[in-house]
């Protein structure tokens, strides 16, 4: 009976080590999530974050006031995961308002988000990037604290599409 509880250990303990997951708050490591469990890691153990969807952080508490408008005019984008083929939307991410009337917006669960009521004049539209997360879009714009954005004028009645950011995980 021992001879078979030593066996199993030596046998187990490859094992256990191969499928284990170097806890995310490290340096260097995401809350990833394969998408497909223990099963599929690497090597090493760890789960390659653009295999599967990265869990994002809560925004920030001063997130999410809206600026006051009384204009007509409309900002909106996504914040996206930057990796093929699917190019999952982002929840909870912070996307930040400056211009004539200032504010901020957390992603909805489709990574959408919509800055509404606007009146006419030059906006700059940043992402607040979260920590573990690297900005990949826009390629170029306007800077802005995280990396870069927006920055356009509107007249009345106008509507700024496709302000769109793209992260991923290094």
């Amino acid at each position: 009976m021992r001879a078979c509880i030593v066996l199993f250990a030596l046998l187990a303990t490859p094992l256990v080590v191969g499928v284990s997951q170097i806890p995310p708050e490290l340096p260097g490591n995401s809350a990833c999530d394969n998408g497909q469990g223990d099963e599929i890691r690497s090597d090493s153990g760890t789960v390659h974050a653009h295999q599967g969807l990265c869990v994002p952080q809560p925004p920030p508490s001063t997130c999410g006031a809206a600026p006051a408008g009384g204009g007509t005019a409309t900002i909106t984008g996504q914040v996206f995961q930057d990796v093929a083929p699917d190019f999952p939307g982002l929840e909870n991410w912070c996307v930040d308002l400056t211009g004539p009337v200032s504010g901020s917006m957390v992603t909805d669960p489709s990574g959408n988000y919509r800055f509404s009521s606007l009146p006419a004049g030059t906006y700059l539209v940043c992402l607040e990037v979260q920590t573990g997360w690297h900005e990949t879009r826009p390629s170029n714009g306007a800077s802005c604290p995280g990396g870069l954005g927006y920055s356009f004028s509107l007249a009345d009645g106008d509507m700024a599409g496709m302000n769109d950011f793209g992260v991923v995980t290094p």
